[in-house]
């Protein structure tokens, strides 16, 4: 049986032998047992769906897509910004000279 819940928090939760991250602030159908095993870990991590809450994906969040591609100089590290925002800071995610990027950028050459 699903349990419409909220996360308030990162959490992980494993169907399929897949991890699946519910967004955070966005209604997901939990299993009982997911449920009921984040809230005896953590028992705020989880709050129930009210009306007004969207339905929410097991997608990463726009942000943490921003910082995946920040990784390794191929784009500007936006501080945890969806790229929405980041573009509307004007900056068009392009590093500033002297940060990122660069050859042997994202490798580990230097180590």
């Amino acid at each position: 049986m699903a349990v419409k819940m909220v996360p308030t928090m990162s959490v992980v939760i494993v169907r399929d032998g897949k991890r699946v991250k519910p967004e955070i602030g966005k209604s997901f159908d939990f299993t009982a047992d997911e449920r009921d095993s984040i809230l005896e870990a953590q028992p705020n991590a989880l709050r129930k769906a009210a009306a007004g809450d969207e339905e929410g994906t097991a997608d990463t969040s726009s942000a943490e897509q921003s910082q995946a591609k920040a990784k390794g100089g191929k784009k500007k590290a936006t501080a945890a910004k969806s790229d929405a925002e980041a573009a509307a800071d004007g900056d068009g995610g392009e590093p500033e000279d002297g940060e990122g990027g660069g050859a042997g950028a994202g490798t580990d050459d230097d180590l």
